[in-house]
């Protein structure tokens, strides 16, 4: 099994806990899937996503970072509206980023120009 990692969440005082394997076994059972590459779930002791680092897709990851910044801000009543989401908006960045940068390796920084001919 590989290691967590602990993503802190400063300005909500939370921290996400990323498990970098399909189905890590303090997932509860109702939401185990074979055909999910990346799984959120939440209980009285913490915030949590198991990512199947062999399989994932960006689209995936996005797609759980939308449903953990809803818990999240949910868990802080943090109200927000489809014409007032900047809330919603900047933490899904953050989770997205955070996320690939510590469990994948990714960078976040704008490539020079050097490195985009490089590509």
């Amino acid at each position: 099994m590989k290691e967590p990692k602990v993503i802190h969440i400063p300005i909500y005082n939370e921290s996400l806990t990323v498990y970098p394997e399909h189905m890590p076994e303090c997932m509860p059972e109702q939401l185990r899937r074979e055909d999910a590459t990346a799984t959120y779930w939440a209980d009285d002791k913490g915030i949590y996503l198991a990512v199947d680092l062999e399989s994932f897709r960006l689209d995936s990851l996005a797609h759980e970072c939308v449903h953990l910044a809803n818990r999240i801000l949910e868990s802080r009543n943090v109200v927000y509206y489809p014409t007032q989401d900047e809330a919603l908006a900047y933490l899904v960045g953050f989770l997205f980023s955070a996320i690939y940068c510590e469990c994948f390796g990714g960078s976040t920084k704008n490539p020079t120009a050097s490195e985009k001919e490089e590509v």
